[in-house]
């Protein structure tokens, strides 16, 4: 497990010189110099750049290939913490479609299935209001790109700090933590991993240097 930290581009891409699997490569490099690498390590699941926590990477091509498939079929359980605008009292599961728009990286979500809509599911669990702000616990059923900023939006609860979805409210970054993935789906020598639990508070968001 890794712990990205706000600001850090998951995979390369052309906003960012630096990402986060070339991290992971100088990392183990430095750690295990007299390793050869024939996989390069990757990363099984991706979170947006200015969202922190917890992120999946395989060192083996076995390791990549069981956790692909778990998330896959939905055994990985994913968590985040979020706070977002607006008061919410009571647990919701939401229940959509996402249409991705590739020219401007953004998604819509719309309420009925249509052509090139995905299903998304999204649930969430209040945990504390502040003035007129709520912190949420979420799990997500699906797995799709921005899908937690665009469905939160959609009901009118956008994630503070979020200017894609969002509304300017002073905050430089938007408040979504990966904080706990549930592991399960595993088979063979990686067995031992079904059934735990791993944790990133949100205490230890930090900032990209």
């Amino acid at each position: 497990m890794v712990n990205k930290p706000i600001g850090l581009s998951t995979q390369p891409d052309k906003t960012s010189a630096r990402n986060l699997v070339d991290e992971i490569k100088m990392y183990l490099d430095a750690r295990e110099k007299n390793i050869s690498f024939t996989f390069k390590p990757a990363v099984c699941n991706r979170l947006d750049k200015n969202t922190s926590g917890l992120v999946i990477a395989a060192k083996n091509y076995d390791a990549l290939k069981q956790t692909n498939k778990a998330i896959r079929e939905r055994s990985i359980r994913k968590f985040y913490v979020a706070e977002v605008h607006g008061i919410i009292k009571q647990d919701m599961e939401l229940k959509d479609y996402l249409i991705k728009n590739e020219n401007k990286n953004m998604v819509k979500i719309v309420r009925e299935d249509m052509e090139n809509a995905k299903k998304v599911v999204t649930r969430a669990h209040p945990l504390k209001t502040e003035e007129n702000r709520t912190w949420l616990e979420i799990e997500i059923e699906t797995g799709r790109a921005h899908q937690i900023r665009a469905h939160l939006a959609s009901i009118g609860h956008p994630i503070v700090g979020d200017k894609k979805y969002g509304k300017k409210d002073g905050e430089r970054y938007q408040v979504l933590h990966a904080y706990k993935l549930v592991l399960d789906g595993y088979e063979g020598d990686l067995e031992y991993l079904n059934g735990m639990e791993v944790k990133s508070d949100i205490s230890e968001r930090i900032l990209l240097k």
